[in-house]
């Protein structure tokens, strides 16, 4: 029994009226309410009358919606205007969604269905009834909504529901309803869509008179082609995963012909879902009329369809399609989902025509001027292209130039493979119906994905870029189909996951330079496809103890196979270990683009040959779909002429350990996160395909820039989510390994390594070019800072490299590596007091590198490397595809700011580098390293300390120079603190204005310390005393080898006015470095080694027990000494 014919019983006992045939009777509106254009947010649902006003200083209109119960001949509505203020009046239809506790003149308010009114009352006078008759729009059970329009220039107010007497009412005469085609043996009725059990048996049937002789129906469930051809059609419910909801939603379709030759077309939408785990928008678009729809048809929960704008039926064939002689004809409703899954089928017959599925948001303030402009997003698909159109655009995100570009907002393209060139592509393969998926989280992550497959370039974060959904459009122009669309609030929908063993690409080689074609190269392997996956997992679905195995005592998984995360999948290991078996040779973690690599507390080790981390890149090729792309032939497949090139996924390992791999190539990484990280017995390895492309230089100065055996390398590019590197150790590298930085101009200012010891191995940037950005990118060049911000490392490593030209030149400049550290400042006055709220501020000797904070954001930026207005062939200026072409606004990964100024705190402290005020702490550069054709060069920077106290006096310190000693084991322990003291200005002899270190800092014997004064005139005499002893003169300056023990360094000096002392206690400890821990929740392996340490002295003739002790099973064990075994 349809819905609506349920709630019809409802009203019958409402309104104490007997329904039969034919019979006459009052209803009255189920809400009511008027809008005000002088109240734009106000809501006037309570209100005793409903206003009417038309004037050009204001606009009121009232609203009165009707469920209507049975199929009805004639309906009139009544309505009794209280206040006259003069004027005839006009009905228009409207559609249903409002609700009249919210409708307000700036949201909720309906749309009229035409500019063409239904009836109109004539200038009667106040106290009486007015009527309208609206049986030309009210025909069969549903919901019914009426805007009544007063002349310009008048005001009058009718009785709303909530008036004492005199309440608007609707009086129908009902007919008896007429019987569809269609029937099904679930409701026996017509109904189109109702809810279902699995393994229930329904028949679907069609009874249509006049139809053509002979013939053959065609059935489809879900667009796929059914065998059957009779009137009638079985269909027993199969079982589905109530997570992928999609799953348990089936569309039935039939098509058949009449006897003229005009087809029949029928559909049912059912499903097994309980409601709340239902879509929370949904059209199939099963009643095949989108104009005004009133409810009769409804989703299988009984909800409503949308309403959309759209006075022209475009769902007449069951989906939407649009009009084939004009464009631009849209359907657009309310919509108000923001993040979630947004699903819709597509088909493409290869037209030039365009489709799309957008999404509006709530006007927000335009950057420049103030004005209110909606945001949005839009899919787009161009038919007879390869490109996917998928960009935001934003007008509170705005940016202006000289040229004036973006002065109206900001394009920010999603989908796109470059700077300059944004649009990404996939090719369409064939006319059948594709799923197409989008989903944005919370955090502002997008994606899209074809028949489950993650689309190239269509994965990226612009958090904040798009909020508060109010509209949603759609086009089908021309040919372009569209149905199925299906939305889920907040809830992230992937792919379901695939896990099973066999061969995959790990990478793609090209073969053909003639035709640019890429053949696949394979390896067997464990795929992993979905979202999130874990070890246990992988494990129990291969559940073959020769492939993998894992120990939910231990949390441990030995593989002993290759690994591969394809496309968009996530990965997360949490306190476990992963044991690589590569005894019988090497294995690889092959990770394609948009992964998500999640690795915490644990440890990931080889046994024998090293792991080698396969990661897309420039070197690693992949392509769209490889599955089923490398099954087809070069001229079916023209992904196999499209390769992708980047990484653009996440790289997070935080407190775990990483034994024995190489090869760790994080080329153009969306995010990195690596901290409290321990690279142990580290080796390089040169894995991948370096085929150069013929002219094709875009991509050959990519390979090029990639030459080389690697360990470390990170090429960071635009779009740069977050890039954090800290607390990263190499222990025991196998091999000479460099860390090498290509590029990344996108981080400001710095590639920055924090608080890491890479003394172990070498240290290398090289500038990038724009390799595969627009044609007016391809030879500019994209700077490589590479910073060590209070690290460890071996001065002699250090190196910028070369970078390879066309032509075999090499080019040096535009790469630096920038050696820094904290400063702690203390700030008294001469009294000794601590300065709170003393504003101190930073001179570099150099302008170009200013004194820094740590305050670390994300922002967005436009292109400010080149025109970027290439265009596209076809498209006029104002069209899409020319503004993703413009090149767009993008987004930077700031993790530093020149200082400007920092506050003190209570303590007249600056503000260490693990607090919660990162933008009052400082940065000071020791040095600045570049090459001048291969010979490098090293700038060392002074600086200059102003500190105001907030009365208004200040001490300046010069001549501060930051070097190694003032290296912090933990970040926020200093190890050499400059205390600047405001001077007494009521003496005229000399005063102590700074000193330094604290005697808080520690001193370890065996290091040296810098000891320093600051007097606010020139001394004509210093000397420097340790324990009594003169050990210097002539210097304000002194560098003391500490001693171990208690000892007391002195300071004297005086000009024609007076004196000045400084004296420190201290106390010099003897410290045994540590070798790097291993976290002691990585892995729950129970592992233990005796001696802990991984070197140590010991006298010749001494012995030394070597004990591993564990509680885990080794398949092999193996002594070696000095490399012999």
């Amino acid at each position: 029994m349809n819905w609506l014919k349920m709630i019809c019983a409802v009203f019958v006992i409402y309104f104490c009226v007997s329904i039969g045939s034919a019979e006459t009777f009052d209803i009255k509106p189920i809400e009511n309410s008027y809008i005000d254009s002088l109240n734009p947010l106000d809501n006037y649902g309570k209100e005793q009358y409903l206003k009417t006003w038309s004037a050009s200083n204001r606009q009121q209109r009232p609203y009165l919606k009707f469920y209507v119960p049975e199929h009805t001949d004639s309906a009139i509505i009544n309505v009794f205007l209280q206040n006259y203020g003069g004027s005839s009046f006009k009905i228009y239809r409207t559609t249903t969604d409002w609700n009249e506790l919210d409708v307000t003149y700036s949201t909720g308010r309906p749309i009229l269905e035409s500019t063409n009114f239904l009836d109109d009352a004539p200038n009667k006078g106040s106290g009486v009834w007015y009527s309208f008759d609206v049986s030309s729009v009210v025909n069969e059970p549903g919901y019914y909504s009426f805007f009544i329009a007063t002349q310009w220039g008048y005001k009058n107010e009718f009785n709303s529901t909530r008036a004492s007497a005199n309440q608007p009412y609707m009086r129908i005469t009902t007919k008896g309803s007429q019987s569809d085609i269609s029937t099904n043996s679930k409701t026996r009725d017509s109904s189109n869509s109702f809810l279902i059990n699995e393994n229930e048996k329904i028949t679907f049937s069609i009874d249509a008179p006049d139809i053509l002789e002979n013939t053959q129906f065609n059935w489809y469930v879900n667009k796929k082609k059914q065998i059957e051809k009779s009137k009638d059609f079985e269909f027993i419910v199969p079982s589905c995963d109530i997570s992928q909801p999609s799953s348990c939603i089936w569309e039935i379709r039939v098509e058949g012909m009449y006897a003229n030759n005009s087809p029949i077309i029928r559909e049912w939408l059912i499903s097994s879902l309980e409601k709340e785990h239902a879509p929370d928008f949904i059209d199939y678009f099963i009643d095949r009329d989108n104009r005004w729809r009133t409810g009769y048809v409804s989703d299988p929960w009984g909800r409503q369809f949308p309403s959309y704008d759209q006075s022209l039926n475009l769902i007449s064939k069951g989906y939407y399609s649009g009009s084939e002689t004009s464009n631009g004809i849209l359907l657009s409703s309310k919509f108000n989902i923001t993040d979630g899954t947004f699903k819709f089928k597509i088909r493409n017959p290869g037209a030039l025509t365009i489709s799309y599925f957008k999404v509006e948001g709530e006007p927000e303030p335009r950057y420049n001027d103030g004005s209110l402009m909606a945001p949005s997003w839009r899919y787009e698909l161009t038919s007879s292209e390869f490109h996917d159109y998928f960009a935001i655009l934003n007008y509170r995100i705005g940016f202006g130039d000289k040229d004036g570009r973006y002065s109206w907002g900001s394009y920010i393209p999603i989908s796109r493979r470059g700077l300059g060139q944004a649009p990404g592509f996939h090719w369409w393969k064939g006319a059948e119906w594709r799923d197409i998926t989008i989903i944005k989280t919370h955090d502002g992550w997008w994606s899209i994905w074809e028949n489950g497959v993650l689309i190239p370039h269509s994965y990226a974060n612009f958090e904040d870029a798009f909020n508060n959904a109010t509209k949603l459009t759609l086009a089908a122009n021309g040919i372009l189909e569209m149905d199925c669309i299906e939305v889920y609030k907040d809830r992230y929908i992937y792919p379901k996951a695939h896990i099973y063993y066999g061969d995959y690409p790990k990478w793609w080689r090209l073969v053909d330079t003639t035709n640019n074609r890429f053949d696949p190269v394979d390896i067997d392997g464990i795929i992993v496809s979905g979202r999130p996956i874990s070890l246990k997992q992988i494990a129990d679905v291969i559940d073959n103890s020769s492939l993998i195995t894992y120990d939910a005592t231990t949390r441990t998984a030995v593989l002993k196979t290759n690994l591969i995360f394809t496309a968009g999948s996530e990965f997360i290991m949490d306190d476990e270990t992963l044991v690589i078996d590569t005894s019988s040779g090497p294995y690889s973690i092959d990770i394609k683009p948009g992964v998500v690599f999640k690795v915490f507390d644990s440890k990931i080790t080889a046994t024998d040959s090293p792991l080698i981390w396969n990661i897309a890149s420039s070197v690693s090729m992949e392509v769209f779909d490889p599955i089923i792309t490398r099954n087809e032939s070069a001229t079916t497949a023209t992904a196999r002429n499209n390769g992708i090139y980047d990484f653009r996924g996440s790289f997070i390992v935080e407190g775990s350990v990483i034994d024995n791999t190489c090869n760790l190539f994080l080329d153009a990484p969306y995010e990195v996160s690596m901290k409290d990280v321990i690279f142990s017995n580290h080796s390089s390895n040169d894995h991948g395909d370096y085929t150069l492309r013929g002219a094709y230089e875009n991509h050959n100065q990519k390979i090029r820039q990639s030459y080389g055996e690697k360990g470390l390398w990170i090429a960071p590019r635009i779009d740069l989510v977050a890039c954090s590197i800290s607390n990263v150790s190499f222990v025991d590298p196998k091999s000479n390994i460099e860390f090498k930085v290509i590029g990344g101009e996108w981080i400001h200012n710095a590639t920055t390594v924090y608080d890491s010891d890479l003394s172990q191995i070498d240290i290398v940037a090289m500038k990038a070019l724009k390799h595969e950005y627009f044609v007016a990118y391809r030879e500019k060049n994209e700077k490589a800072f590479l910073a060590l911000l209070n690290t460890l490392f071996d001065e002699d490593r250090l190196n910028i490299a070369p970078h390879s030209r066309l032509g075999g030149t090499y080019e040096y400049d535009e790469a630096a590596i920038l050696a820094k550290y904290y400063l702690d400042l203390s700030f008294e006055d001469n009294s000794g007091n601590k300065v709170h709220g003393g504003i101190v501020s930073i001179s570099s000797s150099n302008l170009l590198f200013p004194a820094e904070n740590l305050y670390e954001y994300r922002d967005f930026i436009t292109d400010a490397y080149g025109t970027g207005k290439g265009g596209a062939t076809n498209y006029g200026p104002n069209s899409p595809q020319n503004d993703t072409y413009n090149g767009g606004v993008h987004t930077r990964w700031y993790n530093a700011l020149p200082l400007g100024t920092a506050v003190t705190d209570s303590n007249g402290r600056t503000a260490l580098p693990r607090s919660d005020d990162p933008k009052n702490s400082i940065v000071l550069i020791d040095y600045v390293l570049t090459s001048d054709a291969g010979t490098l060069k090293k700038e060392s920077l002074t600086y200059t300390l102003n500190a105001n106290d907030p009365s208004g006096q200040s001490v300046s310190l010069t001549g501060i120079s930051p070097d190694p000693t003032w290296y912090r084991e933990d970040p926020n322990i200093p190890t050499y603190t400059i205390t600047a003291i405001i001077p007494d200005s009521s003496t005229s002899g000399p005063n102590t204005i700074g000193f330094a270190p604290s005697e808080d800092n520690p001193f370890v014997s065996g290091n040296s310390k810098k000891f320093r004064v600051w007097t606010d005139v020139a001394l004509t005499s210093m000397k420097w005393y340790v324990d009594g002893v003169q050990v210097s003169s002539g210097s304000l300056e002194y560098d003391w080898s500490i001693l171990e023990g208690s000892h007391t360094i002195h300071f004297e000096g005086a000009d024609t006015n007076g004196a000045v002392m400084q004296s420190w206690s201290v106390t010099g400890v003897v410290q045994v470095p540590e070798e790097p821990k291993v976290p002691e929740s990585s892995g729950g392996s129970g592992t233990s080694y005796t001696p802990s340490a991984t070197s140590f002295t010991s006298s010749i003739g001494d012995s030394t027990n070597f004990i591993v002790d564990t509680d885990e099973q080794f398949t092999s064990t193996q002594w070696y000494f000095n490399g012999a075994a």
